[in-house]
């Protein structure tokens, strides 16, 4: 969508949790026989450990980002930089319409 690597990268980063609704699709999977055990194991350790790491990668996501940036750039993907968002004509300013004019909106007004 060309909207740059931080709009990829950070919800990316927040949303890497695996859910216990995996957990309950690897058992019925195990209880009919179209996965092993040992994938039912690895899948319990995938959810224990970004459990434990949402938190902190959820905390520190424009470290993250920043940090993961430019080896991203290497390998090709573009970025946004100052000059694409220079280029952009700038935008009109927009109409609001209140609806409702009692005490909360006309405090807006004075």
């Amino acid at each position: 969508m060309k909207n740059g690597l931080r709009t990829s990268l950070i919800p990316s980063i927040n949303l890497s949790q695996m859910s216990e609704f995996c957990l309950v699709i690897a058992a019925l999977g195990l209880g009919l026989k179209h996965i092993g055990g040992g994938v039912v194991g690895i899948l319990t350790f995938v959810f224990a450990v970004t459990s434990v790491l949402s938190t902190y990668l959820i905390q520190y996501n424009k470290g993250i980002h920043l940090r993961f940036a430019p080896y991203l750039k290497r390998l090709g993907l573009t970025d946004i930089n100052s000059q694409t968002l220079a280029a952009k004509e700038p935008e009109l300013p927009k109409e609001i319409v209140l609806l409702g004019f009692f005490r909360e909106t006309s405090l807006i007004f004075h």
